[in-house]
């Protein structure tokens, strides 16, 4: 897996997967012995994170993405800190005047949760943001009373983390294309979503 360039989060996830049901089945006397006793969790380096210049951050902004969902959750990212789970779990109710209350946070695995470090926490809301944010509501197809507002085609549930990402590489090579003395090359300086909190 670390040959594939998973990172070591990842790699722990599918350990965790494909460890659990086995020591159910273990403790449940289903097999004889716990095939996973002595596994012990990956712990390599990920490879640095890498970050947006104000220039190029300002040309990503600049250009027309194909998703609104993505450019917003961006946008929030950016000016916020928030992770892309607790962009994603960011409901109607959590956008207030001028602060933003980051309270949860999503995964398609585990659903709503509670943020990383189990912190909820109130940041500032630019005013620019709040709109994007409104109007981003407003496009809503669901009828719910307090519903997502990365909506995806269930009220249940945010658009998955893909959509996002994607996005915002489309809006990255759209800046290549359109601006070609910024360049951004994402892939080897490793620029993801998560880019926008460092």
């Amino acid at each position: 897996m670390a040959d594939r360039g998973l990172s070591t989060s990842t790699m722990n996830q599918v350990l965790l997967i494909c460890c659990t049901p086995l020591k159910w089945a273990f403790n449940q006397k289903i097999i004889p012995s716990n095939p996973v006793v002595g596994l012990t969790r990956f712990s390599i380096t990920n490879k640095e994170r890498g970050i947006l210049t104000e220039s190029e951050a300002k040309a990503v902004f600049s250009v027309e993405w194909e998703d609104k969902r993505a450019f917003t959750a961006s946008l929030v990212a950016a000016t916020t800190g928030a992770r892309q789970g607790e962009c994603l779990a960011l409901r109607r109710s959590d956008i207030g005047m001028d602060t933003l209350n980051i309270a949860h946070n999503y995964s398609p695995v585990d659903g709503l949760k509670l943020p990383k470090n189990n912190r909820k926490r109130i940041v500032p809301l630019l005013p620019e943001v709040r709109i994007a944010l409104l109007d981003l509501l407003k496009e809503n197809p669901h009828e719910e009373k307090d519903p997502f507002i990365f909506y995806s085609l269930f009220p249940d549930r945010p658009v998955v983390p893909g959509v996002i990402w994607e996005g915002l590489r489309k809006a990255m090579d759209k800046v290549n294309e359109t601006y070609p003395e910024v360049m951004i090359d994402y892939k080897s300086r490793n620029i993801c979503f998560h880019s926008w909190r460092h």
